[in-house]
This record gives structure tokens, sequence and C-alpha cells, in this order.
């Protein structure tokens, strides 16, 4: 059984993860509000993630706060575990900001319209 989570912070994470789960398909391709909403909230799950990711949480607490509900948040924790955890914190700032915008540039792209 997954633990109660401590924060708010975390608690906002689980909201946004319940969210993205209920969004299953993703986007309408149609709906540019939706898409922005959407990849938004993976830019923010992204961030949080690699924030903890770069504070020392053991992959196992976070999969078993965040990425048990949804496919794409676990592929999400997972691939930032494969990135280091920085030594300094400017390196660790920095690599939770890039986390977050590569996480939101992948949404966009996949997400966007396709030419006829």
């Amino acid at each position: 059984m997954p633990r109660k989570p401590k924060t708010t912070l975390e608690l906002a994470a689980r909201a946004i993860c319940f969210a993205l789960a209920s969004m299953v398909a993703g986007p309408s391709n149609a709906d540019d509000g939706g898409l922005k909403e959407f990849c938004a909230k993976i830019s923010e799950v992204a961030e949080f993630v690699m924030l903890r990711r770069q504070e020392g949480y053991p992959l196992v607490t976070q999969l078993d706060d965040l990425g048990a509900t949804d496919p794409l948040v676990h592929e999400l924790i997972l691939d930032a575990y494969a990135q280091s955890r920085g030594q300094t914190e400017e390196y660790r700032l920095q690599a939770i900001e890039d986390f977050r915008d590569r996480w939101a540039y992948i949404c966009y792209a996949v997400e966007r319209p396709r030419p006829s």
C-alpha cells in the first residue's frame, strides 16, 4: 500500500497524476487548449519528479507515490532516474529545469497536429 503523502506539494503531484490518468488518450489534436493544459501538467509532474530525484528520493518511493496510476508518469519517473544526481545545487536546479522543459517539448512534439 502506498504511503500517505507528507506535503502539499506531494498532494498536488498526485492530483496532477490522477488528472493525467483521466486523460488516458491524451488531448485531441484539434483542441489546442486541451493540449496546452495537458502538456503543462506533464511539465509540472516532470519538474516535481526531477526535484525529488535531485533531492535523493528513492526510485521505489517515487513509483509508489506517483507512478502506479499512469504509464506515462511511470515512464517519466524511470527517465528521471536514468539521469544522474547533481553534485552542486546549481547543477541540480539546471537538471530540474532541463528535465521539465524536455518533457514539455516531448509532449508538444508528440501531440501536435500532423500535416495531411
